[in-house]
Order: structure tokens, then C-alpha cells, then sequence
């Protein structure tokens, strides 16, 4: 064998290795090419599906807030809607007149709108001060007077409860609780007020928040009056 040819078979082994390496390292690259294009299809359709999903829940969400509007928990029968209230200690004097409605005991005004027409609206005042018991109490609704509130004839005589009785009507105020129901509500502005009459031919008056005969010193207790109107669904 030639010593010449030696050489030359060594290059060509080598360049065939080199060729087969490259050929390899070819082939790997396009295989992994291939299965990182794969991965990547199965990753974009996968987040599809993911944003499907997302929609349709946020569809189904949708669809519930839509068929709550305007529901509320508190729209039950018997349930409480609203409640106003009211507080005072401003004090006045208020003639219980014997005739017609009586005379507006205005700082215990209440002003509510009802959220449904119809729903009862349950109204309780407590009425400190001194008057006569010969004096009672009737409730009007936007000027109008309430059911129940007196008798059909609106006889002085008539009303919701009288001022209780009391031996001292000088010094030592006491109190009235009242209380009676709306059941014709209508949903607008409503103002319900408070009235005091007489019941016999002579005229009283109530000293709200007060003794009679002064505003306020030793053993002339002064005081605080309330009002509420709480809404009830019906």
C-alpha cells in the first residue's frame, strides 16, 4: 500500500463523520422545530378553549345580574323597606283646639316616600311635654286625614289615644306613645303630621318638651320627642 494514500483516506473518513454530524445535528434541529411548532399549536388552542370558557362564564353572569336588577332581599312580605326617623327638643306651645282637626305639632313632622304603593307604613311618635287629658291626638297624610286616625264624623271626641292622665299639669311633663299603620301608601312624597285637639268644650294646649309653666328649671324637667315611619313590604 502506498504511503501516500494514507492521508487522503484519513481526510475522507473525517470529512464523512463531519458530513454525517452535520446531517444529524440537521435532522434534530427539525425535529425539535417541529415539536416546538407543535407545542406551540397545542398551547394557542389551549388558550382558546381557556378564552371560550371565560366568556361563556362571564355570558352566564351577565345573564343573572340581568334577572337580579331591581331585585332586592328586602322586597320579602313582612320585610322592613325603609325606616325614617326624627328627633327633637325644640319646645312649643300647641292649642288643643275643640273643633276641626286640631292643631299640627310641627318639629314632629315626618317626611318619607314610600318604595312600592301599597306597602304598610308603620308611624309611632313619642310625645313628651304636659297637657291635659282631656287632649288627643289624630294623624294626617299630606294634609289629608289618615284611616282610623278618628271615627267617621271626626267628632272631637275621637282620635288615635288620648294625653295620659296626670294629677300635676304644672311641673312634671309625662308622655305620649301613638302608633298606627299606613296601609294605602302611595309612592310619592308624603309627609305625615301630627295633630292635637280637644275633646270637651274647653281648650287645652300641649307644652311640647316642657312642664306648663316653665321651660325648663328644677323639678321642670325638660325632654326629648321622637317620631318614626318604618316602611313594611307587602
Amino acid at each position: 500500500m502506498s504511503t501516500h494514500t494514507q492521508p487522503s483516506r484519513v481526510l475522507l473518513i473525517g470529512t464523512l463523520v463531519l458530513l454525517g454530524a452535520s446531517s444529524l445535528a440537521n435532522a434534530a434541529s427539525a425535529t425539535f422545530q417541529a415539536n416546538e411548532t407543535l407545542s406551540a399549536g397545542k398551547l394557542t388552542k389551549n388558550f382558546s378553549d381557556l378564552d371560550a370558557l371565560i366568556a361563556a362564564q362571564d355570558a352566564r353572569i351577565a345573564a343573572l345580574e340581568t334577572k337580579l336588577a331591581g331585585v332586592s332581599l328586602n322586597n320579602a312580605v313582612g320585610s322592613v323597606v325603609q325606616m325614617k326617623a326624627i328627633q327633637t327638643r325644640t319646645q312649643g306651645t300647641y292649642d288643643a283646639l275643640n273643633t276641626g282637626d286640631g292643631t299640627e305639632i310641627t318639629p314632629l313632622n315626618i317626611t318619607i316616600t314610600p318604595r312600592k304603593p301599597g306597602n304598610a307604613m308603620v308611624l309611632e311618635w313619642h310625645v313628651n311635654g304636659e297637657a291635659n287629658n282631656n287632649t288627643l291626638y289624630v294623624v294626617k297624610r299630606n294634609g289629608v286625614l289618615l284611616t282610623d286616625t278618628t271615627d267617621a264624623s271626626n267628632n272631637r271626641w275621637a282620635g288615635l289615644a288620648a294625653q295620659p292622665y296626670d294629677t300635676d299639669n304644672n311641673s312634671t311633663p309625662d308622655n305620649a306613645i301613638l302608633r298606627i299603620t299606613d296601609f294605602s301608601t302611595l309612592a310619592i312624597p308624603t309627609t305625615y303630621t301630627l295633630h292635637i285637639k280637644g275633646s270637651t268644650t274647653t281648650s287645652y294646649a300641649l307644652f311640647l318638651n316642657r312642664a306648663a309653666t316653665l321651660a325648663g328649671a328644677d323639678t321642670h324637667e325638660t325632654s326629648i320627642s321622637t317620631g318614626t315611619a318604618t316602611e313594611i313590604a307587602q
